[in-house]
């Protein structure tokens, strides 16, 4: 599997984690995003890394990571700064 794949399934998983982690407290930012060499945009993901005045808390559920047949299930996962994750 190439980087660029891993990087664009995590995109996606980060993507997806998010907006159901933070469902609860939704709201909307508006933006250009641009990239460059890669042949789509279809994977990408968009992360914040900060808003003024702003802090987020952990969910308080935790992610689970299990390995199935030397494989990592979910292959990918992202999750916020500090939430706890059992493998």
């Amino acid at each position: 599997m190439s980087l660029w794949r891993i990087a664009a399934e995590a995109a996606v998983a980060t993507s997806l984690v998010l907006t159901l982690a933070g469902a609860s407290r939704a709201n909307e930012i508006k933006g250009k995003v641009s990239v460059q060499g890669i042949k789509s945009a279809e994977h990408i993901a968009v992360y914040v890394e900060a808003i003024a005045d702003k802090k987020f808390d952990p969910p308080k559920d935790h992610v689970v990571v299990d390995q199935r047949k030397m494989a990592f299930v979910p292959h990918v996962v992202a999750v916020q700064q500090g939430t706890r994750v059992d493998f």
